[in-house]
């Protein structure tokens, strides 16, 4: 992924399975990248909602002679949204429903995390978590079908000039492909505005508008009717 390597491991002592997330190497900023990463997911780990995937610990550890970060997280085992051929036939009322349900639930799993409330480890007071960053790939689902939202904070980070990531890549391929104004608002997009609650907003709003038209907003035109 764009931030690390997701690896599938079992807890030894309560023999669950969980998710770990290993940070790519960091060239320049390791540690901003570590703040970051370690008040990001005190927050998140506040977070108890079943449209957001749990986190359940981050820490660092020396891996072939250098320092790296990792996220423990639930293990979610069904497929990402962006792969999921649920809406080839939307004239059908099922389809527009199936669309609407998956939306509400991570609209439910984005205000939790946005009302949301820690004191982080430095003593300030946090209010509201930004995702920053929503897309139809940060949405999986359960083998049940429950979707969760998944990537708070950390695809974002890649952004800021004072952290390089060394991405493998087949990661530089993926995000030369994607297209920010897809599911970003164009004045995020332009840094005229910073990552908001309601940068949040439209990035869901533009997930929505990816599944029932089958397409990002990025391959339409829109043009202001006077």
């Amino acid at each position: 992924g764009t931030m690390g390597t997701v690896y599938k491991a079992r807890h030894l002592t309560l023999n669950e399975e969980r998710a770990i997330k290993i940070i790519h190497p960091v060239a320049e900023g390791y540690s901003t990248m570590k703040d970051l990463i370690f008040l990001g997911n005190q927050g998140l780990s506040k977070i108890d909602h079943p449209n957001v995937a749990r986190i359940y610990d981050v820490g660092e550890v020396k891996l072939f002679s250098r320092m790296r970060l990792y996220i423990v997280m639930e293990l979610v085992k069904g497929e990402r949204l962006d792969r999921v051929q649920i809406f080839k036939n939307l004239g059908k009322p099922d389809q527009v429903e199936a669309a609407r349900d998956i939306m509400t639930q991570i609209a439910a799993g984005l205000e939790a995390a946005h009302k949301t409330q820690f004191v982080d480890s430095r003593g300030m007071p946090v209010d509201g978590i930004i995702h920053g960053n929503i897309k139809t790939r940060k949405i999986l689902f359960t083998p049940e079908g429950v979707p969760k939202l998944i990537d708070f904070l950390f695809t974002d980070l890649s952004r800021t000039q004072k952290i390089k990531l060394e991405q493998p890549e087949s990661v530089k391929t993926m995000l030369k492909a994607e297209r920010p104004t897809d599911f970003m608002a164009p004045e995020i997009v332009k840094g005229e505005r910073g990552i908001s609650k309601q940068a949040d907003i439209y990035g869901l709003g533009s997930v929505y508008f990816h599944i029932l038209s089958g397409k990002p907003r990025g391959d339409f035109h829109f043009q202001s009717v006077e």
